[in-house]
């Protein structure tokens, strides 16, 4: 059975259900977010109990928010990189450090939304390296992808697909790839580029924005090759 992933969209954050022989949840969205995440999943007839794994692609509270209340309605257990694994089970986010205008900008509308305290949350499974989902239910990897943060990780499934939480943006417009508008580590995250384009994939699934192609990519790749490399 090929793997299906169901993409529910809760305050402008992505979240992803793989659909294998078990379902994995990508992400909870913010603080909150269980009524609406819910709701989404049930519209593609996933019960929200059917979740055996969470996977967080990174320490930020907009895609660990709701961790602690999507455990206390399953049973799943949680995964993440050992780097951002204490700020998930802590509550808090990281430092955010601006990458360019749009993160500036970004950087400072959020100071006008105070950022909501999360819930301490357990994570079962922390993480480094690259490890098998075969474990879990579904085929493919999760593989590290730092830059946004220390802890980043990306999930390559063997359909194609290629989740990469904030490692890719598609912010304004939402079907290209661009910069994440915070990063951690700016030499990771150019890193982490090169390694995306020497993966074999056919769609990228983003924390923001929308899907993007394979050929969507490598134009952003182009972009940053002229730049950067």
């Amino acid at each position: 059975m090929q793997d299906t992933i169901v993409t529910v969209r809760i305050k402008g954050v992505n979240c992803h259900c793989i659909r294998g022989r078990e379902n994995i949840l990508v992400d909870t969205g913010y603080p909150g977010s269980l009524p609406a995440l819910e709701e989404g999943m049930l519209e593609a007839g996933i019960r929200l109990e059917s979740i055996a794994t969470i996977v967080l692609t990174h320490g930020h509270w907009d895609h660990y928010g709701s961790l602690r209340e999507l455990k206390m309605r399953t049973r799943a257990q949680a995964v993440a990189h050992q780097k951002d694994v204490d700020q998930i089970q802590e509550g808090r986010n990281g430092p955010l450090r601006p990458y360019g205008i749009p993160g500036r900008a970004a950087k400072l509308l959020g100071r006008k939304q105070p950022m909501q305290p999360s819930e301490m949350a357990g994570v079962e499974y922390a993480i480094e390296g690259e490890v098998s989902l075969e474990p879990f239910g579904v085929e493919g990897k999760i593989l590290e992808t730092p830059g946004h943060t220390a802890g980043s990780i990306s999930l390559l499934l063997e359909s194609g697909d290629l989740l990469v939480g904030d490692s890719l943006m598609g912010v304004l417009p939402w079907r290209k790839c661009h910069m994440p508008l915070f990063v951690d580590e700016p030499e990771s995250q150019l890193e982490t580029i090169l390694k995306i384009a020497s993966l074999d994939f056919q769609r990228i699934h983003m924390g923001h924005g929308g899907m993007v192609s394979r050929q969507e990519f490598y134009r952003f790749y182009e972009r940053v090759k002229r730049r950067f490399l």
